[in-house]
């Protein structure tokens, strides 16, 4: 009978043990394999973008992962965020309540430890309700809606791109140091849109303790404002405020300036349409007009900080011109990463103590903190004035 091959040798039992530990090992290393490949991939930190591929604001999508994944991409390039690779993740959104909600989920589920985007005001708010008992940071970079910080979901949330119901004070500001003795109007079209307006300047102006300005309430679509223009004139104004549309505007103060007035004029951000910059009195040395940010400037050189800001000449600029957008998310990702420097993780804890800690620096967007809301103490609005062909930020 022939006998079992292993008891045929007389050190049958030895290599049977050696046959056991090579086989022990391959296992090992095979298994060791297997779990690198899960800790590699557990490391991968995942930044998750809203944008809205369908929907009213569709044609800035493109613009808007085209940078984030430029921008991830040099951060990689240099070993990612505390030694861990850096991978996107893009939801549609839909611009609308419900696919906010729905996108942050799915954010939320692939573990983001960053969201950003969300143009649509109401995609961010339904997002931010979403992102904030999650734990996962939102750092808007659109929205500009006040509910999103002054009804704020949570600690993680975040906002880099400006308030809107910040027009009033800016423009207070500006009155005041136009307007040397204080003598202010105010002229307004009466829309709810100008009354807001209205209210927000004058409490602007009660905090510098300067005389109350002047009302001027309005009904538009008037051929002519002859009482407005004369109360103007014998008020001796220096500064007039209006918060209403270009035709009055145009009417308002052309009929100043005939009646010899040297008043400044600042108007609200209204009044930046093809109608009224299209008319030789946008161009009084005398007008300025309150906008936002990724309004003002030289085109070329809007293009350049783009090419600045990402070290890149693919960051584009959005379909719809819109040139802040994507400049804000190269910085809020520039931003993100320095505060987990800062911090030495990218808990979303450890980075609430950094974002509220700390100045960050964005390129030739300048230098940003964050106040106890959660707003970047940036410019919502600046004052601007039309060149011929494009409208220039001044005093």
């Amino acid at each position: 009978m022939t006998q079992p091959f292993d008891c045929q040798l007389p050190d049958g039992s030895a290599r049977r043990r050696r046959i056991r530990r090579a086989l022990a090992s391959l296992l090992i290393a095979a298994l060791g394999g297997t779990f690198l490949s899960i800790l590699e991939a557990r490391a991968e930190i995942v930044i998750g973008l809203a944008t809205a591929e369908t929907g009213r604001n569709a044609e800035t999508s493109g613009a808007l992962k085209s940078t984030a994944e430029a921008a991830l991409a040099k951060l990689n390039a240099s070993g990612g965020v505390l030694g861990e690779l850096l991978r996107l993740v893009t939801v549609d959104d839909s611009c609308t309540e419900a696919g906010g909600a729905a996108a942050a989920a799915e954010l939320v589920r692939a573990g983001a430890r960053l969201a950003l985007g969300h143009p649509c005001d109401r995609a961010a708010l339904s997002g931010a309700a979403v992102y904030a008992p999650a734990g996962v940071l939102f750092l808007a970079t659109a929205t500009r809606h006040a509910a999103l910080t002054e009804r704020r979901a949570g600690t993680t949330i975040y906002r880099l791109s400006g308030r809107d119901d910040r027009q009033g004070a800016a423009a207070g500001a500006w009155l005041a140091s136009a307007s040397p003795a204080g003598r202010i109007a105010i002229v307004q079209d009466r829309t709810a849109y100008a009354r807001g307006l209205t209210a927000a300047v004058t409490a602007a102006l009660a905090e510098r303790a300067l005389p109350a300005p002047v009302m001027f309430p309005i009904v538009a679509g008037e051929k002519a404002y002859a009482p407005v223009v004369t109360g103007i004139m014998d008020a001796n104004g220096e500064a007039v405020f209006f918060a209403g549309y270009p035709a009055e505007a145009t009417i308002i103060l052309s009929g100043l300036r005939r009646a010899g007035s040297k008043a400044r004029f600042l108007g609200s951000d209204s009044l930046a349409t093809p109608d009224f910059t299209a008319l030789p009195i946008a161009r009084d040395p005398g007008v300025r007009l309150m906008l936002r940010p990724g309004l003002v400037g030289e085109p070329a050189q809007m293009e350049r900080n783009l090419v600045d800001l990402a070290e890149a000449t693919q960051v584009p600029v959005a379909a719809n011109g819109d040139r802040l957008t994507p400049l804000m998310l190269e910085a809020a990702i520039s931003i993100w990463a320095e505060a987990a420097r800062r911090a030495g993780s990218t808990s979303a804890l450890a980075l609430i103590s950094a974002l509220d800690a700390g100045r960050f620096d964005m390129g030739s967007l300048g230098t940003v903190s964050f106040d106890e809301k959660g707003d970047a103490r940036i410019p919502s609005f600046i004052a601007a004035a039309w060149t011929g062909s494009h409208w220039q930020p001044q005093d």
